[in-house]
């Protein structure tokens, strides 16, 4: 039988595509992601479309030594076209070949994006590592694990055009027009409703990696997270989405890997192939995704000895 995560309940479960990613990263993001959410690690090889498409939102991980590969490239114009929410994670910036600000040029350049800036990275002044963020938008110094705390004059006078920068993109990304009235017209804007525009304007940015310095803003990015990829569950007549039912199901996303939805008591599952073949499964099921060599694409799974079909959604 396949064991249950109670917390899961408490939201819908989310999956979130990893690029370029590599193990050390892969283990901390799986340590740091809440219980509804999994994290599909894509790889470097060939990347299925399927699998990536499945997905609610992507993380890219950009090398300060290695730099973007040509399938993190390709895949990244997928996750644009699918219009799936972004965020790229820049590692080995501290030492490596490319350093921070080096990171953010080659997303623009190379992952075509427009990047909205907000996190900075501080370097420790006595050896080569990342202490903490600075915040331009809030004027503050956030350290892993602290308080945030305000930043001096110095770090304040420094960055003053970066400020105005991500205020006036906030702005212009306010789709009520109130923000941009008020901003255009030289009235102050309230900073909570430009931090709420921040998680909610779908914006892409870069977080340092290096020194895991930018967890607690990442995970906040998570949290902000919504489903995207809605199956459709069809059981006779009735039809439904997979946040709908009740029901344990799922559906194969790429070779050997499924996405699940409302994974409650332990029960026994089967899957249900594209050619009715009908399959008995055991085994582990880590948050959202079942792994099982037999699994294709497409392949329905639900409960045993039950009639569900799940089909992905049109895109």
């Amino acid at each position: 039988m396949l064991p249950t995560n109670a917390n899961m309940a408490e939201r819908a479960p989310i999956v979130i595509g990893l690029l370029g990613g590599n193990p050390e990263v892969s283990k901390h993001l799986e340590s740091l992601i809440p219980d509804y959410c999994a994290i599909l690690d894509l790889g470097e090889q060939e990347i299925e479309l399927g699998a990536l498409s499945s997905c609610d939102a992507i993380i890219g991980l950009l090398d300060g030594n290695l730099g973007v590969g040509p399938t993190m490239i390709t895949s990244w114009a997928d996750a644009i076209d699918h219009d799936l929410p972004r965020i790229i994670l820049a590692i080995n910036t501290v030492t490596g070949r490319a350093d921070f600000d080096e990171a953010i040029a080659l997303s623009e350049l190379v992952l075509n994006e427009d990047i909205a800036m907000r996190y900075y990275p501080i370097e420790d002044e006595s050896s080569p590592k990342y202490v903490g963020l600075l915040d331009v938008l809030t004027h503050e110094i956030l350290q892993p694990g602290m308080t945030p705390i305000p930043a001096d004059q110095e770090h304040v006078n420094l960055t003053i055009d970066e400020h105005e920068e991500i205020v006036n993109l906030l702005a212009h990304a306010d789709l009520s027009d109130g923000v941009f009235e008020s901003h255009t017209s030289g009235m102050p804007v309230s900073l909570p409703k430009l931090k709420t525009l921040w998680n909610e304007a779908g914006l892409v940015t870069v977080l340092p990696l290096d020194q895991w310095v930018a967890d607690e803003v990442l995970l906040s990015w998570i949290n902000h997270r919504e489903p995207k990829w809605i199956p459709t569950v069809i059981k006779g007549e009735i039809t439904s989405d997979v946040l709908s039912t009740d029901q344990t199901v799922g559906i194969g996303i790429c070779d050997g890997v499924a996405r699940m939805w409302h994974v409650g008591e332990p029960m026994k599952l089967e899957l249900r192939t594209e050619n009715s073949e009908v399959i008995e499964l055991t085994g582990d099921l880590p948050n959202n995704l079942l792994r099982d060599h037999r699994i294709r694409i497409g392949d329905t799974i639900r409960p045993l000895s039950t009639n569900y079909l799940v089909t992905a959604p049109s895109i």
